[in-house]
């Protein structure tokens, strides 16, 4: 590769974006905590009342930011460190701050925080757009669900069956919704074939049943959802509110959780740690400033059923109301 063949560059929504060849793109090692993510979504599509529709984007930008990409490079481990020199500044300033484990793999779809979607390096690749994101700002990922290691396909009545993917993502007639799927996968290190039958409603805790509403036919598929760097995904409680109070006067927030994953094992600042006694569908007690929307606009938003959902770190939950005590 000639290593003085300049570079392009072109601006878009107010950020350069470099250009680069599909070969250098294959070809290069993702550093100091950063994945190489591929743009999934077109933040200018929506949707409103099952219809399409096109979104002027050029206002409030963070509420139209592209969140979803798709996993290319990983790193091939994760850098913590918390030491600081004299003067209180910490030695590898892109070093995580939380010490963790990378669950990541390549092909999974994540969804990031929006200020670094929005300002994150951009790479112009010869089929899409890339982004270097460093891995403490990606909050979760979906990776398709296989009760084992090998391939499984979902057996759906053949009459409403239009397609099906490697995957298992079934494409089917519209307004079809099978009571059980069939799941047929090989046993680990044998050619046996083992079928079993998985109702809809009784996957793990940990996997989601989607169901994706297309004009012509519906998508059925499980997919394993992996929360990463702490977080706790929920669904926000309403507080009943007995008098008129102001924003800066209620800082509570409660909610029920969804999906959660491993707890970091140390952070940066001592005073922090993650308890492991949070499960899910449990109600938690936080702050009000201590989270945010997984997704921004209700018209673009693509996680589960495309219901806003909110997001935290364990370290910010005060309390926890088990569930069926609540």
């Amino acid at each position: 590769m000639d290593m003085h063949r300049q570079k392009t560059l072109r601006v878009q929504d107010r950020r350069a974006i470099t250009r680069l060849d599909q070969v250098e793109i294959n070809s290069m090692k993702p550093l100091n905590n950063l994945v190489l993510l591929k743009k999934m979504s077109d933040n200018r599509v929506g949707k409103l009342m099952g219809k399409e529709i096109r979104l002027d984007t050029k206002y409030t930008p963070e509420f139209y930011a592209d969140v979803i990409f798709k996993v290319e490079k990983t790193p091939r481990n994760l850098v913590y460190d918390n030491g600081r020199d004299e003067f209180g500044n910490y030695y590898q300033t892109d070093a995580m701050e939380w010490k963790c484990r990378m669950d990541l793999q390549e092909g999974d779809i994540v969804w990031i925080n929006y200020n670094q979607a929005l300002n994150s390096l951009a790479i112009d690749g010869d089929d899409g757009q890339y982004q270097l994101v460093h891995y403490q700002h990606i909050y979760l990922s979906l990776r398709p669900w296989n009760p084992d290691s090998d391939s499984c396909v979902l057996h759906i009545n053949p009459e409403k069956l239009i397609s099906i993917d490697d995957d298992g993502i079934a494409r089917v007639e519209k307004g079809y919704m099978p009571e059980v799927a069939r799941v047929e996968y090989k046993k680990h290190g044998t050619d046996k074939k083992i079928s079993r039958k998985i109702p809809i409603e009784g996957v793990p805790e940990n996997v989601m049943f989607r169901r994706d509403e297309h004009e012509d036919y519906d998508e059925i598929s499980f997919w394993k959802v992996i929360m990463h760097n702490g977080y706790v995904l929920f669904t926000e409680v309403p507080v009943e509110k007995q008098e008129v109070i102001t924003l800066k006067e209620h800082q509570e927030r409660f909610g029920i959780v969804q999906y959660l994953g491993r707890p970091n094992d140390e952070y940066r600042e001592y005073s922090m740690w993650d308890d492991n006694r949070v499960r899910i569908g449990d109600m938690i007690h936080l702050a009000y400033k201590f989270s945010k929307k997984l997704e921004n606009n209700p018209l673009i938003a693509r996680f589960g059923d495309g219901h806003l959902m909110h997001i935290t770190q364990r370290h910010r939950i005060l309390g926890v109301i088990p569930k069926g005590k609540w």
